[in-house]
């Protein structure tokens, strides 16, 4: 087999790994609880995998733990952001079934804090990964940067409705590559934020 060929299918052999372990990670906290040291690993386990060219694939869940672990107290403002698009999606839910008059202004507003909800979470894992700051200070950062790079949050906006739509078409494929193809997008991104820093 042609090398080159051989190190695609290596690379993509790895990022499947890289979204299994992160699908484990995330049911391991009940998914309320996981969110923010799940996402976290995904981008800096997928950054390392970028950066570095000798990443062996038994080294990958060694190195997709070692990075949970380092989110792992972050459970509370994790069980927020869930509870927070639980309510929402579940809100959506209840409005399209009631025909009352209020409902169209009222699934604009939920949708519209659905939507900078997924975009703080997605600017709040980021910088997570991109320093030792507080958490409080990280949220206050991201929620600046995600009004001030308005087009950068418009991109990750169009990245994530795309997933949603392949989930929606094909939830199998969504499973194998929407982890690895999100945390790809989000870095792709917003690492140009952060060089600027």
């Amino acid at each position: 087999m042609d090398s080159k060929a051989f190190a695609f299918f290596n690379t993509i052999y790895k990022y499947f790994q890289v979204s299994f372990y992160f699908w484990i990670y995330l049911l391991k906290g009940l998914v309320i609880y996981s969110l923010i040291p799940a996402f976290s690993a995904l981008l800096l386990t997928m950054k390392q995998l970028h950066n570095q060219d000798k990443v062996e694939e038994n080294q990958i869940k060694i190195i997709f733990t070692k990075h949970f672990n380092t989110f792992k107290q972050y459970k509370l403002v994790s069980f927020i952001y869930s509870i927070i698009a639980i309510t929402s999606f579940s809100s959506l839910y209840l409005l399209n079934r009631s025909f009352s008059s209020y409902a169209l202004l009222l699934t604009i507003l939920i949708i519209y804090t659905l939507v900078m909800t997924v975009l703080l979470f997605t600017y709040t894992i980021f910088y997570l990964g991109s320093g030792d700051i507080e958490m409080k200070q990280v949220v206050v950062i991201s929620f600046v940067s995600m009004i001030k790079n308005f087009g950068k949050s418009v991109m990750v906006l169009i990245f994530i409705i795309a997933l949603l739509i392949l989930a929606y078409y094909n939830f199998f494929l969504f499973m194998i590559t929407g982890p690895f193809l999100y945390a790809i997008s989000v870095n792709g991104t917003l690492n140009s934020i952060a060089d600027r820093k």
